[in-house]
């Protein structure tokens, strides 16, 4: 199950001046294939930046998490691609049970992201999270590059939420 969350409108631009302002490095997405697709990232090494933390003050309030184990912050190119090459970016954020994934969309874009069958529209300001145990991929863009910050939390021990049998909700849109 994919749920959607929303920031408020006075944070977006500021995500993306300090998005724009952030140093990234050129890696392949999967370094097991000769024909790997390229990205820029950035890690983020600790919570409390001030990019960061609106995400995270809503994803405290919303989710049911101790802290992020990692974040960090994914610029995908538009690229010319092979079916194959885009069939490898199928992955899982973690193995293990006990992990939320929280996708922060940056930037309007045509790169999906694909959570098994379901697929968003990145949209700024826009988030959707899910078990970090379950496959997901992004699409590539065609038209614009995609920009978004992936977070991965660990869920509190004592009351894990399974978000896969979650009825589906949707928080309103914060103006």
């Amino acid at each position: 199950m994919v749920n959607k969350l929303y920031l408020d409108k006075s944070y977006i631009s500021n995500i993306q001046q300090e998005v724009n302002n952030l140093d990234f490095q050129y890696v392949a997405q999967d370094n097991l294939y000769d024909d790997s697709i390229f990205q820029y990232v950035h890690g983020i090494h600790y919570d409390g930046t001030p990019l960061v933390n609106p995400i995270l003050e809503i994803a405290k309030k919303t989710l049911n998490i101790k802290w992020a184990t990692r974040i960090k912050v994914n610029k995908l190119l538009p690229q010319k691609t092979s079916e194959e090459q885009v069939q490898h970016l199928w992955h899982q954020d973690k193995v293990e049970k006990g992990y939320v994934s929280l996708i922060y969309y940056v930037n309007d874009s045509d790169g999906d992201t694909i959570v098994g069958d379901y697929k968003n529209t990145p949209k700024a300001g826009e988030m959707i999270y899910f078990d970090s145990d379950l496959f997901h991929r992004p699409s590539l863009p065609t038209k614009n590059e995609r920009v978004i910050i992936n977070f991965i939390f660990e869920k509190n021990k004592w009351q894990q939420k399974d978000y896969n049998l979650q009825i589906g909700y949707q928080t309103n849109q914060q103006t």
